[in-house]
Parts: C-alpha cells; structure tokens; sequence
C-alpha cells in the first residue's frame, strides 16, 4: 500500500506515535531489515505507539500484496502496459507502484478532509516529541536524516499531487524511471492509468472497506 491507503487503513482516531510508525516504513531506506533486526524482536519497546504502528504497517503489506485484488489489478495494469506497446521492463514493479499510487488518488478525490487531516496529525506529531521518540526506537539509525525526510513529506502534501494532471505519472518516474530507464511521459502511460482506474471502479471501494474491517478486527 502507499501512504494514504495505509493512513485510511488504521483504526479510528489512532494516537498520532501509531500514525507515524505506520508511515516510517516507507520513508526509510531498507526499513525491512531494519524491521527484522532491530524491532520485532526488541520487547522493551513493543510497548510504545510508534512500534505498534510499525507492526501494523507490516501487517498491511502481507495481507495487501497476498489478496487476490492486488493480484488480479497488478495483472490487469501489465496487460494494459502491453496493450498500448509501452516498455515492458519491470512491468512487475511498474503495475505494483501504479496500482498502489491510484488506490491513494482515489483516496484522495473521494476522501480530501481525511487526507488534510493525514498531514495535520503528522504536523502535530513534529511538534510534540517526534526526534525524541524517533532516536529512542530506532537507535542505531540516523534520526536526524528521518526527520529531515518526514518534514519535507510532511511539508509536501505528496498526496495531493497525484490528482494533478500527470501526477502518477510524475510519481513513477521519482520512484522508479529514473532507476529503469522510462520518463512515463509517452501519453498512452494516460491511457492506461485512466483504463486501470475504470476497470477497477466498482471493485476498489469494497476491497478497501473489507480489508479495514479484516485489519481492525484481528
């Protein structure tokens, strides 16, 4: 999941240690490891809010990438991406990050006060502690570089940007064109995110609802 989905995702008025642990996981370089080795493990800190969202956030991506809608869209994207005789190279990874990009525009354009709200908490979270908490958990890393990235995607509302014109575009490109090669500004790249977007329109909404409710009932 992207950032937003995985905002949309967690229990109702999580505590803001909750939001921001559920976020760091893709903010941080090579977090999955850092996971393994540094946290799930530690039990002096499986206590704290920060850790309980970063656990969350794991969560989430297991039972995200092991449903059969992300396996079904990601399927459905890699064939429009043929369909439109686009470059293929790491169609994978390329249908992965679109699918998930569109499910946080959606979110976006049909759910706005609760992205505001998103940024707000991580605002609010900047301003109580946040370095603190951060160098406490996650001692053995850079707390100063962590926070410099939080505040600069705290800062950008990246969200919003998605329902620009181009903006999944503009997003795989930072992502992931650069490393692979593809500028993601041929206009059938529009043409199949518009396509992916109709074909998965009446599926999404309930995919979303069925996987929080699975989430916060466990």
């Amino acid at each position: 999941m992207n950032f937003l989905s995985h905002y949309f995702l967690l229990p109702k008025n999580s505590h803001e240690d909750l939001i921001v642990g559920n976020l760091l996981p893709d903010l941080m370089r090579g977090f999955s490891k850092i996971y393994r080795q540094n946290i799930k493990s530690r039990k002096e800190i499986q206590h704290l809010e920060l850790v309980k969202g970063m656990h969350f956030h794991m969560h989430t991506d297991k039972l995200f990438h092991n449903h059969p809608f992300f396996e079904s869209y990601c399927d459905v994207l890699k064939k429009e991406i043929t369909r439109h005789k686009l470059p293929s190279q790491r169609s994978y990874i390329v249908s992965h990050l679109m699918l998930e990009l569109l499910i946080d525009q959606y979110l976006v354009e049909h759910y706005e006060e609760m992205a505001k709200e998103f940024y707000l908490k991580l605002e609010y979270a900047l301003r109580n502690s946040l370095e603190r908490k951060i160098k406490m958990t996650l001692n053995q890393q850079n707390t100063s570089r962590i926070i410099s990235i939080f505040r600069s995607f705290t800062e950008n509302r990246y969200a919003f940007s998605l329902v620009e014109s181009n903006g999944v575009q503009n997003a795989l490109y930072h992502i992931v064109g650069r490393r692979i090669g593809i500028h993601f500004n041929d206009s059938n790249w529009n043409k199949v995110i518009e396509d992916g977007r109709i074909q998965m329109d009446k599926e999404l909404p309930i995919f979303l609802k069925e996987l929080k409710e699975e989430l916060n009932d466990a």
